[in-house]
C-alpha cells in the first residue's frame, strides 16, 4: 500500500512537470536542476555612478560596482558641453591602474571591481549650463555584458 501511494505521487509530480513545460513554463524544471540563469541587475544597480564636486573646477565620478560586477578602463571617456548650442569637448582624465585579467569579450584587459574614483579638471572655464558627457562599461563575472552607457551629468544642477 505504502509503495503504491509513492509510486502515485512521483507519477502526479512527473505529470504536473510535463504539463508546466508543455505551456511553456519552465521554472519548475529550473529549479530541480539548478540550471537558472541569473537575472541582469539594473544599470544603476550594476554600476552606481555619483558626481560630486571637489572644488570650483573640479569633479570627481565614482562607481561603486555590484558584487561579481566589474568596469572596463578602455571604456572611460569623458567630454564637457560648456552650454546647450556646442558641442561636448574630450576632457583628459586620469584613470588609475586597474586588475589585469583576461575578459571573454575583450581578452586582456584592466577592470574596476571594488569602486573607482575619476577626478575630472576641465582645463577651460565652466558655464553654469554645463554638462559632463560620461562614457562607461561594465559587465557581469557570469557572462551580461552591459552596453556601452553615455550619460548627462549637470555640474550644476
Amino acid at each position: 500500500m505504502k509503495t503504491r501511494l509513492t509510486t502515485t505521487a512521483l507519477l502526479t509530480l512527473l505529470l504536473a512537470m510535463a504539463g508546466s513545460l508543455a505551456l511553456g513554463q519552465t521554472s519548475g524544471l529550473s529549479s530541480l536542476t539548478g540550471n537558472q540563469r541569473p537575472e541582469p541587475l539594473p544599470l544603476e544597480q550594476a554600476f552606481p555612478l555619483y558626481l560630486s564636486a571637489v572644488d570650483g573646477n573640479s569633479w570627481q565620478l565614482t562607481w561603486t560596482p555590484a558584487t561579481g560586477h566589474y568596469l572596463y578602463r578602455h571604456a572611460f571617456a569623458v567630454s564637457l558641453q560648456n552650454t546647450p548650442d556646442v558641442e561636448p569637448v574630450p576632457v583628459a582624465i586620469d584613470i588609475p591602474e586597474g586588475l589585469h585579467k583576461t575578459d571573454q569579450f575583450f581578452g586582456e584587459i584592466q577592470a574596476y571591481y571594488g569602486g573607482i574614483n575619476i577626478t575630472v579638471a576641465p582645463d577651460q572655464a565652466v558655464s553654469e549650463q554645463a554638462v559632463l558627457w560620461v562614457e562607461y562599461q561594465g559587465c557581469a563575472d557570469w557572462g551580461f555584458c552591459y552596453p556601452p552607457q553615455r550619460t548627462a551629468l549637470p555640474l550644476y544642477p
